[in-house]
């Protein structure tokens, strides 16, 4: 049995989607000249040179390699157990 069911709750990702596009909405609804619309709308001039990746993709991408470096670190929201059994209680080093 699914968890929010038997909480009667929706699942997380039915509340983040409802939570971006309420803040959607809310951005469509202001004034043409709001900084937060202009960059929404925003469209870099010219075109990308071929096989390049897009800023988007290029900070995704960034984003999830520092995320992994940091869980092989032992600096992550969740650290593995490996990682604990493999310090020293008194001195903290791995």
């Amino acid at each position: 049995m699914r968890m929010w069911t038997v909480m009667k709750t929706a699942p997380i990702q039915l509340n983040m989607r409802e939570q971006r596009l309420r803040w959607y909405g809310h951005i469509l609804r202001r004034q043409e000249d709001h900084s937060t619309k202009l960059a929404l709308n925003f469209e870099a001039p010219g075109k990308r040179p071929r096989g390049e990746r897009s800023t988007k993709e290029k900070e995704k991408k960034k984003k999830k390699k520092k995320k992994k470096r940091a869980f092989r670190h032992g600096r992550s929201v969740s650290p593995s157990v490996t990682h604990y059994r493999s310090s020293s209680p008194h001195t903290g080093r791995v």
